[in-house]
């Protein structure tokens, strides 16, 4: 398949652009790549690679962007459960629980928050 055969390339891009964010010290952009690459990875049906990255983006942008971070945290428990990786779904759980106690959370089915 000729997307299969261009996403190690489109991976080393994405994790070039990552690093620089990060030597920058631009944590929640460098986590933004990852949370992007995680979303492509499992549009092409790579959701243990998109688990990884997902986890990975939550770490970079939990401080500046706990919102994002849970929403990267429940994508890679989701692709975990997918894949049948159980162990791997509950490591997300708890940290996802921290990050998302410091910030209200959204329910999904709003539009708007409630107010």
């Amino acid at each position: 398949d000729a997307v299969e055969d261009l996403v190690p390339e489109a991976t080393a891009c994405y994790l070039a652009a990552s690093d620089a964010y990060t030597r920058m010290g631009k944590y929640a952009l460098a986590g933004t790549i990852y949370a992007e690459l995680a979303g492509h990875l499992a549009a092409v049906h790579r959701r243990e690679d998109a688990a990884v990255y997902y986890q990975r983006a939550a770490e970079l942008t939990e401080t500046e962007s706990p919102q994002v971070a849970g929403a990267c945290l429940r994508h890679a428990i989701d692709h975990r459960v997918a894949c049948g990786d159980y162990a791997g779904a509950l490591e997300c759980v708890e940290p996802a629980i921290c990050v998302l106690e410091r910030e209200p959370c959204v329910a999904p089915w709003r539009a708007v928050p409630a107010t």
